[in-house]
């Protein structure tokens, strides 16, 4: 494979990634203030002051970082790929900086994904077994995370929206890495979470323990496709 083939997908995935954290981000409404809102004392950054220096660096990074685990797998998957190494690493930098995944950056990701699932089955041999694929590992990461939402165990919704992006993300390279995504992405949330509550024992922070748990669950599916 020469230089430019390596470099193609990760270059793509970034400036996907970049153009989506400066051109829509900004556009997003801010969220409702709520009574219930279980950190009143803080304040969410503003969508439009996001796309500062410090996050265009991250979210170039992150963009990049995905690509090149693209060219890890069959070119026949790139459409879908892509899509979740650029525009969704924009909304996953906007829930780390925020806590919060936008309704309507989430929807812009699901139905790029959607476009980019088509694609990509119908690049392969068969495009009904694989698109058929494809729905299974959504729809199987979204119950999950749902059942965890319903539980209780501190995931919002967000997440739940998120998972079925994830889902047909690693359902593409097979059932042995669409586990493997679930499996990291959620252990590494487990431990970012730990280190999160221990660190602010002793640095006080509005938020107390929340954190923003779509990054970890983004990293395991790279982290699934790139050890399977």
């Amino acid at each position: 494979m020469d230089l430019l083939a390596i470099l193609a997908p990760p270059a793509a995935a970034a400036t996907l990634a970049l153009g989506s954290l400066r051109l829509l981000v900004p556009l997003l409404p801010e969220p409702v203030p709520s009574q219930d809102d279980p950190t009143p004392g803080w304040s969410k950054p503003p969508y439009a002051r996001l796309a500062c220096r410090r996050t265009l660096a991250l979210t170039g990074a992150a963009g990049f970082g995905a690509g090149l685990v693209c060219t890890t797998q069959p070119s026949t998957q790139l459409p879908l790929l892509l899509v979740l190494a650029g525009p969704t690493a924009a909304l996953v930098v906007t829930d780390h900086e925020t806590t919060y995944l936008p309704l309507w950056l989430t929807r812009f990701c699901g139905a790029l994904t959607l476009l980019g699932g088509a694609a990509t089955s119908l690049l392969c041999d068969d495009p009904t077994a694989f698109g058929l694929q494809l729905l299974a590992g959504a729809l199987a990461a979204a119950c999950f995370f749902w059942l965890v939402w319903r539980a209780g165990a501190g995931l919002g919704f967000g997440d739940v929206r998120l998972a079925p992006l994830l889902g047909a993300g690693a359902a593409s390279a097979g059932w042995p890495c669409w586990w493997a995504a679930l499996l990291l992405g959620t252990a590494l949330g487990a431990v970012v979470g730990l280190g999160t509550t221990l660190w602010r024992r002793q640095h006080p922070h509005p938020l107390g323990s929340t954190f923003a748990y779509g990054p970890s669950l983004w990293l395991g599916l790279w982290l699934g496709l790139l050890l399977t």
